[in-house]
């Protein structure tokens, strides 16, 4: 970021804090020989984020007023900075984070103070005192969520991926995140990365309107491990989800859905909570949402800790089967499904089962037992209500793509956005490793298609196998770098 006069470059950081300290601040007004004149407002060319500030032990000496202290909205510094937020959307003011530690930044009194800007009235609370340029919430507490792709540039995938909305369960509120801009003249193309402030305690569903990366990662910049939001993240689609934390991937007992499987519930009834701890997560198969539990951690501020979350293509794989949902074992239906396709069992996973009830056909035994036991004065087995049901289970199976644990690893291991153009990891992706490949998987759905039901499990009534494709555009080769100028 240049002088205030222009702006060139991306986001270096993924997270960074400006604390002031005892600062004196004097003789600043509203106006000044006529100009508007404040001792606080936003850099104007500073579009794509600005970093949390926090404020403490703030004095204000000489004439002055209220309105001079702080002013939060949109403008352009100077009529040739085409930059600024005047006319465009821009992260830096939708998520702007600035805490009145002790108030006396704002003159509130009240400690932990968030200064809101007056262009983003959604992040207020009703609470929240209306100042000129801003608002003064003492109640409100804020932090940074930060999702990014990392390792992956747009000039990589060849894909734009929009807008990200964020929908606050607390009391329906919406914000957005677009994402950098491009970098002017510096040929650095902007990294893949969406921000938001978001408030400790609330559950927050995410919409990406297209299908995600491979790999994409979630940071939430707290230290206290008693802070943390719900995500309900919408997915265009099926996926096999898997979760990395520090480089290694969670083991199932952080997938609640596995838990929901074994009982035969449905998912809603298993979902995650704030209370569990970092990392947990449940990809529910029929609202297509994957719930994540995002906690505070000790050295989450400096950029560990964040939750790296890989998603594989799948085939889909729905069965009937007459077992109750007590009698089914879905260790035996993978073992059987890994040796008639010929793949390793870990790519298939038991999403989901539950139990159905339904009418069966009587047959001509069972109509002479209803009449020996009516005869005998039992009339119960002749009641329609009773007579026809029969127990039985549905299964869904997601059979994935293949892949190793290396690549998602290396990425959730990392602790910066690295995603700059000159990077390691952007340089040194493969097409395999960002996009999803599904050329497997159709042969795979054909193979399921010729089997009977009864081939895939003995009581297995019904079978049918989709393929989830991914819209995925490869990208050209990378051209060599220009020679330097003679």
């Amino acid at each position: 970021v240049m002088p205030w006069e222009h702006r060139m470059g991306t986001l270096g950081a993924k997270h960074s804090e400006a604390h002031w300290t005892s600062v004196t601040f004097g003789h600043f007004n509203s106006t000044d020989c006529g100009d508007a004149s404040v001792a606080f407002a936003a850099n104007p060319t500073s579009t794509d984020a600005n970093y949390p500030n926090y404020f403490e032990g703030v004095q204000w000496v000489g004439p002055g007023d209220q309105a001079g202290r702080v002013r939060l909205d949109r403008w352009s510094a100077n009529p040739d900075n085409a930059f600024s937020c005047v006319s465009r959307d821009c992260d830096s003011m939708q998520h702007m984070i600035v805490e009145d530690v002790d108030g006396t930044l704002t003159g509130s009194g009240a400690g932990h103070t968030h200064v809101v800007p007056e262009m983003t009235p959604q992040q207020a609370l009703d609470t929240c005192v209306a100042s000129e340029g801003y608002f003064s919430c003492p109640e409100l507490q804020l932090r940074r969520l930060h999702w990014d792709a990392p390792g992956i540039l747009t000039v990589q995938t060849g894909r734009t991926f929009g807008r990200f909305k964020a929908e606050r369960a607390s009391d329906g509120r919406a914000t957005f995140s677009r994402g950098p801009y491009d970098a002017d003249c510096i040929p650095d193309p902007p990294p893949q990365v969406r921000m938001w402030a978001v408030r400790p305690g609330d559950d927050l569903a995410l919409t990406l309107f297209t299908s995600p990366p491979k790999n994409f990662r979630f940071s939430f910049f707290s230290d206290e491990p008693s802070e943390g939001v719900v995500l309900e993240i919408f997915l265009t689609q099926p996926f096999r989800l898997d979760v990395f934390l520090n480089g290694a991937r969670l083991g199932d007992e952080f997938d609640k859905a596995q838990n929901a499987v074994s009982a035969g519930s449905a998912v809603t009834g298993y979902l995650p909570t704030r209370s569990d701890p970092h990392g947990t997560y449940a990809f529910d198969p029929q609202a297509r949402r994957l719930y994540l539990t995002v906690r505070g951690m000790p050295g989450s501020r400096r950029g560990l800790n964040g939750l790296m979350v890989r998603a594989l293509a799948v085939v889909q794989l729905s069965l009937t089967v007459s077992t109750p949902v007590e009698e089914f074992d879905g260790e035996a239906i993978i073992a059987n499904l890994a040796l008639l396709l010929g793949i390793d069992a870990s790519r298939i996973k038991v999403v989901e089962v539950q139990g159905i009830t339904r009418r069966r056909a009587l047959t001509a035994q069972d109509l002479v037992a209803e009449e020996e036991q009516a005869a005998g004065g039992d009339t119960s087995a002749t009641d329609p209500a009773r007579r026809r049901l029969s127990s039985g289970s549905t299964v869904e199976i997601y059979i994935s793509e293949e892949s190793d644990d290396s690549t998602a690893s290396e990425l959730s291991n990392s602790t910066s956005a690295d995603t700059s153009a000159n990077s390691t990891n952007a340089t040194d992706l493969s097409s395999s490793d960002y996009a999803y490949h599904t050329t497997d998987l159709e042969g795979i759905a054909e193979t399921l298609s010729s089997l009977n039901a009864s081939d895939i499990n003995s009581n297995a009534t019904s079978a049918s196998a989709e393929v989830t494709a991914v819209s995925e555009t490869l990208p050209p080769p990378r051209p060599p770098p220009s020679p330097p100028p003679s």
